[in-house]
């Protein structure tokens, strides 16, 4: 079965990551995933709001904005990798679970566990790589905004960083599921 993105997806399992310091994860995790949506809507707000004041301009005063095409391709960008996350969050991915529903709820707890694992060592891969580029290009500015281009890959660490989280929340409650210490 193909589960995912849409409202006859299933509803999005909640995060459960305990801490001893009596702090609620729960809320953490909400307010982080509402923060990620807000960054998301205040980003494609700006790109709209970007390519409505050149097309505007173009049409009525045959002028434009010349650094448009630039800051639209970095919005995009930050908008895609901050949607990763946020799809991540709320478990709108799409994914195939034709054998993962068959099993048990422990065999469930130890696939998914496993592969939380597989994904989080993609993403301290992928998060080795960006440093790497980022140290690589250090110097590199764009063209007309002279952003330098590291600010464009810090969305991939950001987004690295945040998945990285949610996933080792999801982990603490598998193994809680594994050990006997609550129940799905």
């Amino acid at each position: 079965m193909i589960r995912g993105a849409g409202p006859r997806g299933p509803p999005p399992p909640s995060v459960k990551c305990e801490s001893n310091a009596g702090l609620d994860m729960k809320a953490v995790l909400d307010r982080a995933g509402d923060a990620y949506k807000v960054l998301l809507a205040s980003t494609l707000g700006t790109m709209v709001t970007i390519v409505f004041v050149n097309v505007v301009l173009r049409k009525f005063f045959h002028s434009g904005i010349s650094f448009t095409e630039e800051a639209l391709r970095y919005l995009f960008v930050w908008m895609s990798y901050l949607g990763i996350v946020a799809a991540y969050k709320s478990n709108s991915h799409i994914r195939v679970t034709l054998l993962v529903d068959l099993l048990p709820p422990k065999g469930k707890a130890a696939l998914s566990a496993a592969m939380n694992l597989i994904m989080l060592y993609g993403l301290w891969f992928c998060l080795d790589g960006a440093f790497v580029y980022i140290e690589a290009n250090a110097g590199t500015y764009g063209e007309l905004l002279k952003i330098p281009y590291y600010l464009v890959i810090l969305s991939l660490v950001f987004a690295c960083l945040g998945m990285g989280f949610l996933m080792l929340c999801e982990l603490v409650q598998q193994a809680g599921l594994l050990l006997g210490r609550e129940k799905r």
